[in-house]
């Protein structure tokens, strides 16, 4: 499968893959909901650009991206009932984080990206 709301460097995933993409993969995930033709998630994803560069040399996450209109099933499940919307799930695959819409604190997400990782880097 091919997606359009990829960045470079971001994974995309799916409803057939998210659960050993995300929640099983052992380390730290922010997935992006996003939507073809939603302007909003534009200005997140360039956003979550920007947060990748500055987080670069983490090793223990990863960022997926994930259209939430053709993965309804993981959207309905994580209760996702807006895009854009960032979900932060720790290595435990439970979700730590949540920001809705296009304008959230970006230095708060990369706290708690880095508080995430922190944590999984301990154990």
């Amino acid at each position: 499968k091919a997606g359009n709301n990829v960045l470079p460097g971001l994974q995309e995933t799916w409803d057939e893959t998210f659960d050993q993409d995300v929640l099983s993969s052992g380390v730290v995930n922010l997935v992006l909901f996003t939507a073809t033709n939603c302007k909003p998630c534009e200005s997140a994803r360039e956003v979550v650009e920007e947060m990748q560069g500055r987080i670069k040399s983490e090793s223990n996450y990863q960022i997926h991206s994930m259209d939430a209109v053709t993965n309804f099933v993981t959207t309905e499940r994580f209760k996702v009932r807006s895009v854009p919307t960032l979900l932060l799930f720790n290595r435990a695959g439970i979700v730590v984080g949540e920001a809705i819409g296009a304008r959230f604190p970006q230095d708060k997400m990369l706290r708690m990206i880095r508080d995430a990782v922190a944590v999984t880097s301990a154990r």
